[in-house]
């Protein structure tokens, strides 16, 4: 009797010892609770964690594309990249992530697309972010359409508003009202002088992929030829107005040695025949050309309307990063560098004082000649 007592005592024992771990492992779940996958719908086939051993790879902190922060980022994409080559399936983590700039948004966007048309659907995926000024961007930009995934949350509409991406191979009147009605609103309307003047400068970065930015010998998929993509943000709060537009292509400093030759390029940045320009270099002369190689009317003003406008209400910025080579603008200094990570193709973010540029309107209005509409 009294061994099947000492029996009872040890069994009720190791159940409660049992109880007290569980109870301590969930507390530790709930303080470090493990990232929650990206849902998919059923009819997609993608299986997180079953079919496929997934790399993980952790979003870094600050994803962007500012001078201090470039290196970082495009190691970081890089290493996306190189793991999907290798035939590894990435599974995006983005936890820690607490700030994704414009601009590297449009290009994770843009690299995502990429990767699936030419890797499949389920090589990559990831994880819901943690923090909600994250998630909105997310949602609000319009990838987690990309990856075909369902959005987590719904968000109100807030101070900061993102507009969903636009991507195409061709450039339609309806792409720039799209994006004006999404970025504004019905509460707030853009003045029709100063959409032209955005519309213009937006419209020939897109016209300028489909003449000479791609090599269609280099494209594994036809839907690549020509590709641009196009994010914008509106601050309500600090009444700036936001753009960033992305290529794949050959970059900036392979396109003008093309069209204009290299002892044009040099005499624009007052270089020595001897002296080979670097990519920043070559930037800088492209920015500083008045017309393009096509040799249109209208072509070729994107980049010099850009300047205008921040030029005129004295604020504002303009970046440019192309291979190598990065260039920012901001009215008060121009700097150029030469970066170790290479950039594929050319991104360019675009920002305004909204308030500024509709103040000064009438001495912004153009003196040669008609825009296209």
């Amino acid at each position: 009797m009294a061994a099947a007592n000492e029996l009872t005592r040890n069994m009720q024992l190791r159940v409660h010892m049992l109880r007290l771990e569980e109870k301590k492992r969930k507390k530790q779940r709930r303080g470090n609770p493990a990232p929650l996958q990206f849902r998919y719908p059923r009819q997609n086939t993608l299986s997180v964690g079953r079919r496929f051993d997934w790399v993980p790879m952790q979003v870094p902190e600050h994803l962007s594309f500012s001078f201090s922060k470039r290196d970082a980022t495009c190691a970081f994409f890089h290493e996306v990249e190189a793991a999907v080559r290798r035939g590894s399936h990435v599974n995006l983590i983005f936890i820690e992530t607490k700030v994704i700039a414009l601009d590297a948004l449009t290009y994770l966007l843009a690299l995502i697309q990429k990767i699936r048309w030419y890797f499949g659907l389920n090589a990559i995926t990831g994880t819901y972010p943690v923090s909600r000024k994250v998630e909105r961007l997310l949602t609000d930009s319009g990838f987690y359409k990309i990856l075909g995934v369902k959005s987590r949350n719904k968000f109100k509409p807030g101070s900061i508003r993102y507009v969903k991406y636009r991507s195409d191979t061709i450039l339609l009147g309806g792409h720039i009202e799209t994006l004006r009605q999404d970025l504004l609103g019905d509460d707030f309307q853009l003045d029709k002088d100063v959409a032209r003047k955005l519309v213009r400068a937006i419209k020939e970065a897109m016209s300028n992929v489909s003449h000479h930015a791609y090599e269609s010998k280099s494209l594994r998929s036809k839907k690549m030829l020509g590709r641009w993509w196009l994010t914008a943000c509106l601050d309500l709060s600090k009444n700036i107005i936001s753009f960033s537009f992305y290529d794949c292509g050959v970059g900036i400093p392979k396109t003008l040695v093309r069209q204009y030759g290299m002892e044009h390029v040099r005499k624009l940045i007052s270089l020595l025949p001897i002296v080979e320009p670097d990519d920043s270099q070559m930037i800088q002369a492209a920015v500083q050309l008045g017309r393009s190689g096509t040799q249109q009317k209208n072509r070729g003003k994107g980049l010099q309307d850009m300047h205008q406008l921040i030029n005129k209400v004295e604020d504002g910025s303009l970046t440019i990063h192309s291979r190598q080579g990065s260039y920012l603008y901001n009215n008060v200094t121009t700097k150029i560098k030469n970066f170790p990570e290479f950039l594929e193709g050319t991104l360019i973010t675009w920002v305004l004082p909204l308030d500024k540029v509709i103040a000064n309107i009438k001495d912004l209005l153009d003196h040669d000649g008609v825009d296209d509409e």
